[in-house]
């Protein structure tokens, strides 16, 4: 069970940023997904997840898309093991050039900064996927730096190039999208389906 603010918890329920209430209060909207029948966590599917996985990305997805709209950012990154990630940056904002924003990625650590328990609800769903995820690894030893990526609509890792923080990594990823594992597809609406499609026609200027 998650804390997002105060006193207020929710086994069943999970936030969504609404863009009109600058008070950013919370609105009703179910937190279980259906589970997809597999989800893809190395080059074999997996059958049949549990269904804490879904439930770990979903809650990830859900808080990085507030995260998004309340920065007017374009991606989120977070690096999973909290001993790995980086303390000036825990949690990376892209902007629409898909470089790190990093003021606003600096400014989440201010203890005035306005969604700050809304910061640390994103670093405890990395955590609680962390903990889902490692098990499936040989000797339950992920790879160092080990960081998913969400544009609020899905989420997604690459085991062969792990840490988000790694200098290129958004335009390795959009050279060849495939080498993204989906732990929750992508919207076809959502920004990281149309920056692939627009990379493929060379309308995007990729970053390293």
């Amino acid at each position: 069970m998650l804390t997002y603010f105060g006193n207020r918890t929710r086994p069943d329920r999970a936030p969504r940023y609404n863009e009109h209430d600058p008070s950013m209060k919370v609105a009703a909207v179910p937190l279980h997904p259906p589970v997809p029948a597999y989800l893809h966590l190395s080059e074999t599917p997996l059958p049949n997840p549990g269904p804490a996985l879904a439930v770990c990305a979903h809650d990830l997805v859900e808080l990085g898309a507030w995260m998004l709209a309340a920065n007017g950012a374009s991606l989120l990154t977070v690096t999973l093991c909290a001993e790995q990630r980086d303390a000036a940056m825990p949690i990376v904002l892209w902007n629409a050039e898909l470089t790190p924003d990093a003021a606003a990625s600096r400014a989440i650590l201010a203890p005035t900064y306005r969604f700050r328990a809304v910061a640390k609800a994103v670093e405890t769903a990395a955590d609680a996927l962390f903990a889902v995820l490692r098990p499936r690894w040989p000797a339950a030893a992920p790879p160092a730096g080990l960081g998913v990526m969400t544009d609020g609509t899905g989420l997604g890792f690459c085991p062969d190039d792990p840490s988000p923080l790694a200098p290129g990594w958004v335009g390795r990823q959009l050279r060849d999208p495939a080498r993204l594992t989906c732990l929750l597809p992508f919207g076809a609406d959502g920004a990281w389906p149309m920056m692939t499609s627009m990379s493929r026609v060379n309308r995007y200027v990729l970053p390293g």
